[in-house]
């Protein structure tokens, strides 16, 4: 009985300190001082149920914020998957979807872009979506701005893997070298990147974002479950291939309240 109350104390413990004060002011001054007895108690006799207890409670926020996540993807599956601003490597028709949302000054975009693109482009069956997030500064708005004007002369992929190699600032002067160097239009580029249509799909992207809970880059959105932080080569193709596995999977009865599966 007293490791159930040992156990229960940690649990409420771990409660307070992820609810915040606020909840710990719920309890009398009684109370909360036989919690933080019972608890230092534990810590003492039984540490391996506090290290329980933590792991049980990291877990179940884990799969809520999956849920959660899950949920806003298919809320907002039209914009991830469907807006025809955002540009496209890979397989349009492809089996799988993937998006990424990535910024050019990103130490980690950049160290996973190759990998990836060479993992997307090896498989032949994978459509990538890029959405441009900008959110490390000016130049990344401007290097944003330039990959989406290279889009509309068809040269999208091609400037983006420029930018992701370049090791310079990302200024006017590197991308009129990018444009030359790509054969581009370099005035009709500069007149796009200023264009109210490009600084409409960054700032849709950047929302689109906020709402899934993109706090940084590289993120992933593989099938229907969000990755945050990089992916390796490997980690990547497991991910495309559990997508596979579990489309191919026979289909579980359909539960009424549930919300319609993302197809992807």
């Amino acid at each position: 009985m007293q490791k159930i109350f040992l156990s229960l104390a940690a649990v409420i413990m771990l409660g307070l300190a992820a609810c915040g004060q606020q909840q710990a002011d719920n309890l009398t001054p009684n109370q909360t001082e036989e919690v933080k007895t019972a608890v230092r108690e534990l810590l003492t006799k039984e540490p391996k149920l506090v290290i329980d207890a933590l792991e049980a409670y990291q877990r179940q926020m884990r799969e809520e914020q999956a849920n959660n996540t899950k949920k806003s993807i298919q809320q907002f599956s039209n914009e991830i998957f469907n807006n025809p601003a955002s540009p496209v490597m890979g397989n349009p028709s492809g089996d799988v979807t993937v998006v990424e949302f990535f910024d050019y000054n990103c130490g980690y975009c950049k160290a996973v872009f190759h990998p990836i693109r060479d993992a997307v482009l090896q498989d032949g069956k994978i459509k990538f979506i890029f959405k441009e997030y900008p959110i490390l500064g000016d130049s990344s708005v401007l290097a944003a701005k330039a990959a989406l004007a290279a889009a509309k002369q068809g040269k999208y992929v091609e400037f983006h893997t420029a930018l992701m190699d370049w090791k310079a600032p990302k200024d006017d002067a590197a991308i009129s070298t990018i444009a030359k160097n790509l054969g581009l239009n370099e005035a009709q580029l500069k007149a796009d990147m200023n264009s109210p249509e490009i600084q409409q799909t960054i700032e849709a992207d950047r929302a689109l974002g906020l709402k899934l809970g993109v706090n940084g880059t590289p993120a992933f959105i593989i099938g229907d479950k969000f990755y945050p932080g990089a992916l390796d080569a490997d980690a990547f193709k497991k991910l495309v291939a559990d997508v596979r596995q579990a489309k191919a999977a026979p289909a579980a009865p359909a539960d009424p309240a549930a919300p319609a599966p993302v197809q992807q």
